[in-house]
């Protein structure tokens, strides 16, 4: 049985403060707990659900190259990265013209609580999954009743990790 974990990156896999690049990357103590997950839930596939997501919409990565991104942020998700959820329109009409730089996280925030769900929604749907089979871990607020959600100035620390490692032993357990 399939299980997903829709991943948000920056304020999960960081605490949502940029480097002097003006980039956020990921930290490495909220890595160990993402690999932590994924050790103790080895059926578990990622679907990235963060901003980064980005680079497979934009065309600057495939779903392989997104993967190898991870994989060399420390992410130990080999064969885990099962896809990355749909595009915001609001952005996406854009996608080739966008100045990634002058985004507000004001603009992003507003953007992801309205359409992220949706897109989650979306996801479980295409892929065929019992919407109880997931897990959304994300900074925001969401509208989703799978969310577990993190503080952003702390990103995945081991008592969020050890909710979403019960999450998943429990759907083990249940089947």
């Amino acid at each position: 049985m399939l299980k997903l974990l829709f991943l948000d990156i920056d304020g999960v896999l960081n605490r949502g403060k940029p480097m002097a690049n003006g980039y956020c990357g990921i930290d490495r103590d909220c890595a160990e707990q993402l690999n932590r997950i994924l050790a103790e839930c080895p059926t578990v596939q990622l679907v990235i659900s963060s901003a980064w997501r980005y680079g497979v919409h934009k065309g600057w990565h495939t779903l392989a190259g997104m993967e190898h991104l991870l994989l060399t942020h420390g992410i130990d998700c080999k064969g885990r990265v099962h896809g990355v959820t749909g595009p915001d329109a609001e952005v996406h009409a854009g996608v080739d013209s966008v100045d990634w730089q002058t985004f507000t996280s004001h603009y992003w925030h507003s953007l992801a609580l309205n359409c992220r769900p949706k897109q989650i929604d979306s996801y479980i749907r295409g892929a065929g999954v019992h919407v109880d089979d997931c897990v959304v871990l994300d900074d925001l607020p969401l509208d989703n009743p799978q969310l577990i959600q993190t503080v952003t100035e702390i990103g995945l620390d081991e008592a969020t990790a050890d909710k979403v490692i019960a999450v998943f032993a429990k759907l083990v357990a249940a089947r």
